[in-house]
């Protein structure tokens, strides 16, 4: 989250910067009467390239911040789910569980019903 932060001043900072250098743009009196030197031009260009190379870069860090935020959210709704699966209450509540508590219960009763047909026939013989 601090990296985030991070990087969010630093986009905030390159726009401004980017911003500033648009408002730069404004004819300076010497090149409204044609005086204008190709060093500044040269200068006012490479920063405009560079602006927009950290421009660039820090779309690419704001997006690989995204990503890692995602994964953390769907890290954290996978851990989630996993609990809600290893809780018991769901565990008990679930439609498969019923199915076979029941099919258990149903051959308890065959076995106890089992037992008591061998026990009385244990007892005529």
């Amino acid at each position: 989250m601090v990296e985030l932060e991070e990087s969010r001043r630093k986009l905030v900072n390159l726009k401004m910067q980017r911003d500033a250098a648009v408002g730069m743009h404004t004819p300076a009196p010497s090149a409204v009467n044609g005086n204008l030197s190709p060093e500044k031009t040269t200068d006012r260009s490479k920063r405009f390239w560079e602006l927009r190379d950290s421009l660039d870069e820090m779309k690419i860090l704001a997006a690989d911040r995204l990503s890692e935020l995602e994964n953390q959210t769907l890290s954290k709704e996978l851990e989630d789910l996993e609990d809600e699966l290893k809780d018991d209450k769901h565990i008990h509540s679930s439609h498969l569980y019923s199915l076979v508590k029941d099919q258990l219960q149903h051959w308890n009763d065959e076995v106890e019903r089992y037992k008591t047909l061998t026990d009385s026939l244990q007892k005529c013989s």
